[in-house]
């Protein structure tokens, strides 16, 4: 049997197991992460489809460019600006995509 997905998530699923996110926060997090550095190998509305495959190399610059952004999040608080997001939903999604690709659940 499946796991139920909460009503209005995206739910991906990988090697990292599933992730899920509502569409506006994974929206607000893929535009922090290309702010802070992260090269998508893809269109940036593809990330927004439902048929998003990320391969493993591009779901390891994501993580790494989360890492960076959770590192100045914890080290100088002031220099970064407020999120729309849960910080700890992003947290999780770093740590999903450090175990390699994913793609998104029907």
């Amino acid at each position: 049997m499946s796991a139920r997905r909460a009503i209005g998530t995206i739910v991906f699923e990988g090697a990292g197991g599933r992730y899920e996110v509502p569409p506006e926060q994974w929206a607000q997090m893929l535009l922090l992460l290309e702010d802070r550095g992260w090269r998508p190998e893809q269109l940036r509305t593809s990330y927004l489809a439902t048929e998003l495959q990320i391969s493993d190399p591009d779901s390891r610059n994501l993580a790494e460019t989360g890492r960076r952004v959770l590192e100045v999040a914890l080290t100088d608080p002031a220099s970064g600006y407020p999120v729309p997001f849960d910080m700890a939903k992003f947290y999780e999604l770093v740590e999903f995509c450090e175990a390699g690709g994913f793609r998104r659940s029907q």
